[in-house]
């Protein structure tokens, strides 16, 4: 899995997802990825972390990600955050695209004085 993000986060991402088609339709997702980007002027790296519901019907996805372990400006982030949007036909060098939007918070951790 891989792709661009515009808006707040701003960068691409590249991961891996584990997708379970259940014998009525739904879809049950897992997976990581690792952002490269910008949050909000920051930029860094962030492993983020998801789940979600599918319908292979219907291609709609809802996804929770929590994203850590940043590097670079964004080390020391935590961000909660919920993408909703559907999946299509594939494109150059992917199984399947996508197009969808996002809502969250992120937060980042006080630097420490020394």
């Amino acid at each position: 899995m891989s792709g661009p993000a515009t808006g707040t986060f701003t960068g691409s991402s590249t991961g891996t997802e584990l997708d379970v088609v259940h014998p009525d339709g739904s879809i049950t997702l897992h997976g990581t990825l690792l952002f490269t980007g910008s949050i909000n002027g920051r930029s860094g790296t962030l492993l983020l972390s998801y789940e979600g519901i599918g319908n292979a019907v219907t291609g709609h996805e809802t996804l929770r990600f929590v994203g850590r372990e940043g590097t670079g400006d964004l080390a020391g982030i935590y961000a909660n955050v919920t993408a909703e949007g559907d999946v299509g036909a594939p494109s150059p060098g992917c199984y399947a695209s996508g197009a969808g939007n996002y809502t969250g918070q992120y937060l980042f951790a006080p630097k420490s004085i020394k």
